[in-house]
């Protein structure tokens, strides 16, 4: 089960994230929605190119079956080649969309690419989604099922960040989805097209999120099946954008219901590192470390330290890449196994995962806690065996548990916390943070949840 927790600051639509001037009539703009949409029209034309712009997308989901330059061609095929999406003014009302849109609807279509695809990825280490640059709004124009599906989703997310149960406008869009959901895959023409591909990815999610581990878990084998009838998840290499949203609901259901990822198995991968070496040698964070765990710890610690550095001076990845740093590194630590018997290679792989997960798969406005993830690392910890103890990096992973897992772990973790930082005399944020960035650690998404963290270890009982 996947458990959905409201953030106390939902996405808020102000200037800085693209304004809506919705406008139903011929009236001139006013200087200062000019203005705006200027600001709009310059975002990104000044900025500096990231050193990861180099790095293609798709180079891990696609390693080995096909050319570098067939890889950038395909990926041009999948970007829209006509005009952008015209969101201000009447531009909107006048998009042929694949269905009759009322007035809250084009609100929905709006809020999906300003906010709930921004919403994806945390905005302090990626750069803004650039709407002209997806497969998704010419899908909205040319497929009602597609529309229907993303009004559903777009709903839901709004009806979640305001604490209130799915309204009448997301069942209806919710209705409306299956029902042509159910007429398309009877056609053999339509049953595995790109289109009904990403309406049953929105499928499995809105299931699991909303708690029906059983039914999520049929969907996605479902899902499966209908990639394996395409030749396989590197058929759909033409558009990369479907491979991650495809591979990001595997991993989100097997992290919430306790089953294997269904699109990868152990021989079928690279499992080499994704990201470039580091300048200077990395130490292990445990003596003899199984290689393929070194080389996802290489790439985390990498990742993180990258992160931090971009951070500082303004330079964010493209959400592309980011996604597929998570999927390299997720899919391989899904699948290597160790003794769940407490064991030290068993819990890094854990608090690896608990971190991948803390930046990967979260969304703004909402926090998404993966039940079987959580499961897994109470288990591991209560089993692990007398020398993990003590250990610097059993600080690392407790913390990494609790921020993946949220304060319904804190009846185990503090605990255990209290006693480890005990065995320091850790008493003070800045002792404890220096040792958790030996670890990988992204200052902008962690410092804050983990300081709370110390502070509720402060004040825990353990007598």
């Amino acid at each position: 089960m996947v458990h959905i927790g409201i953030k106390k600051s939902p996405p808020k639509l102000c200037a800085e994230d693209n304004p809506f001037i919705v406008s139903t009539s011929s009236d001139r703009t006013n200087s200062a929605a000019r203005r705006l949409i200027r600001s709009h029209v310059m975002r990104g034309k000044n900025r500096r190119k990231s050193p990861s712009s180099s790095m293609k997308t798709g180079a891990w989901l696609n390693s080995g079956t096909c050319s570098d330059e067939e890889l950038v061609s395909a990926q041009r095929e999948c970007i829209l080649s006509g005009p952008g999406l015209g969101f201000f003014g009447s531009g909107l009302r006048l998009i042929p969309f694949a269905d009759d849109m009322q007035p809250y609807m084009l609100d929905l279509v709006f809020k999906f690419f300003t906010i709930l695809m921004q919403a994806m990825y945390p905005i302090q280490l990626c750069l803004s989604v650039d709407s002209r640059n997806t497969v998704w709004m010419e899908y909205l124009q040319t497929d009602t099922m597609f529309l229907h599906s993303q009004l559903w989703l777009a709903q839901t997310y709004f009806d979640w960040t305001q604490n209130r149960p799915p309204s009448r406008r997301a069942l209806l869009h919710e209705s409306k989805t299956l029902h042509l959901l159910r007429h398309r895959v009877t056609d053999p023409s339509t049953a595995t097209s790109d289109q009904t591909i990403s309406v049953v990815v929105t499928l499995v999610n809105m299931t699991a999120l909303s708690g029906h581990r059983e039914l999520a878990r049929k969907h996605m084998a479902g899902l499966s099946k209908m990639v394996s009838v395409r030749g396989g998840l590197r058929a759909l290499r033409e558009n990369t954008q479907l491979q991650l949203k495809v591979c990001r609901a595997d991993l989100s259901t097997a992290l919430s219901t306790d089953i294997p990822p269904f699109l990868f198995t152990a021989p079928q991968i690279s499992w080499s590192p994704f990201l470039p070496s580091s300048p200077s040698p990395l130490a292990p964070p445990l003596p003899n470390l199984d290689a393929k765990l070194l080389a996802i710890y290489h790439d985390l610690h990498t990742f993180s330290q990258s992160a931090n550095l971009a951070f500082q001076s303004a330079s964010k990845l493209p959400p592309e890449l980011f996604q597929e740093i998570l999927i390299s590194t997720q899919y391989r630590l899904m699948l290597l196994s160790f003794p769940a018997d407490g064991s030290a290679l068993e819990l890094l792989r854990l608090g690896m995962l608990a971190f991948s997960t803390s930046v990967f798969l979260q969304a703004r406005g909402i926090r998404v806690r993966y039940e079987a993830l959580a499961g897994w690392l109470r288990d591991a910890a209560a089993a692990r065996e007398e020398e993990g103890r003590g250990a610097d990096l059993g600080i690392w992973i407790l913390f990494m548990a609790g921020i993946s897992g949220g304060e319904e772990e804190d009846g185990w973790i503090l605990p255990m916390l209290k006693t480890e930082m005990g065995n320091r005399e850790m008493r003070e944020w800045g002792v404890v943070r220096a040792l958790l960035k030996r670890y990988p650690w992204v200052d902008a998404l962690h410092d804050e949840v983990g300081k709370r963290i110390f502070g509720r270890v402060e004040v825990v009982d353990t007598a």
